[in-house]
């Protein structure tokens, strides 16, 4: 139903005496907008009106010459900053948020490169693994030396070549017990045919 269609229903509604806000609803818009169709005169004279951009402007300016202190750095802090709770302005504050994540980077890279378990890394920061996940990406497209690990670990991989150097060890065991054994029976050969 195009818009000029809803505003003639709406007329018909309204004749039937339906209330504003029981059109809306069956139109699927709100009692306002159904009252600015039909009364398009009066919406002009709220818009008119309304005084909120003119009130925010001389919020904020008054806000500017009084309410806005300064931040360590000589900077005026955002307008409503202090009642966030903010002591900086926007600038030291996203530098301070990039130095601690280098320093959190340096860390996870220390910690990756040390052969911790994402497990161990996660319950260290208190992160989900997908948020690990996420961070590892994050540093790794940022530049951080975080080499991509096989499925199941380190710890797996590290079980996996000791389990296969215990393996090459006991073929070379029992290859020596074979010589050990072949070189026994030529001995005892021989002392039989002396």
């Amino acid at each position: 139903m195009t818009r000029d269609e809803k505003i003639a229903k709406a007329k018909r509604l309204r004749e039937l005496g339906l209330s504003y806000e029981e059109v809306g609803r069956r139109l699927g818009v709100t009692g306002g907008c159904v009252q600015k169709w039909l009364k398009p005169e009066a919406a002009k004279r709220w818009a008119a009106n309304d005084r909120t951009p003119e009130r925010n402007a001389r919020k904020r300016a008054w806000e500017n010459d009084h309410d806005r202190p300064l931040c360590a750095c000589g900077n005026r802090m955002g307008v409503g900053a202090h009642r966030k709770g903010y002591f900086r302005c926007k600038e030291c504050r996203r530098a301070a948020d990039a130095e601690r994540t280098a320093i959190r980077g340096r860390e996870i890279v220390a910690m990756w490169a040390a052969g911790m378990t994402m497990r161990e890394i996660q319950a260290r920061y208190g992160w989900t693994k997908g948020h690990l996940a996420q961070q590892l990406h994050r540093l790794r497209a940022k530049g951080f030396d975080l080499p991509k690990r096989p499925p199941g670990g380190l710890r797996l991989q590290h079980a996996q070549q000791a389990q296969h150097n215990q393996d090459q060890d006991h073929e070379q065991e029992d290859e020596q017990d074979l010589r050990h054994r072949d070189h026994a029976e030529a001995v005892g050969n021989l002392e039989k045919g002396l």
